[in-house]
């Protein structure tokens, strides 16, 4: 998703409308990416419109900080499901 977060709102809708013309609402599905989302407005909307889970926040409690890679700090990558149980997330570090 774009920097700026009028681009990502933009971007957004137009994959959560994809998804809702596209997808019987019954099919397994994975949603993944560098969402950029740090201020969550992607994350509350992607949840109230999909009923999407993330899978970080589904088992760890939390959503996964991602980046930098070297030492992460902020929350901007997510993967987000429905149709199935994650039974196991975490985050990759290193070179």
């Amino acid at each position: 998703m774009g920097l700026f977060e009028k681009e990502r709102r933009i971007q957004i809708k137009q994959v959560v409308e994809y998804i809702k013309n596209n997808i019987p609402a019954d099919e397994s599905l994975i949603l993944a990416g560098d969402f950029n989302d740090w201020r969550l407005t992607c994350h509350h909307y992607i949840q109230q419109e999909l009923q999407l889970t993330e899978a970080s926040l589904d088992h760890q409690g939390a959503l996964a900080r991602t980046y930098p890679a070297r030492f992460p700090l902020l929350k901007m990558d997510r993967i987000y499901q429905r149709g199935f149980q994650v039974t196991q997330s975490e985050v990759l570090t290193g070179n």
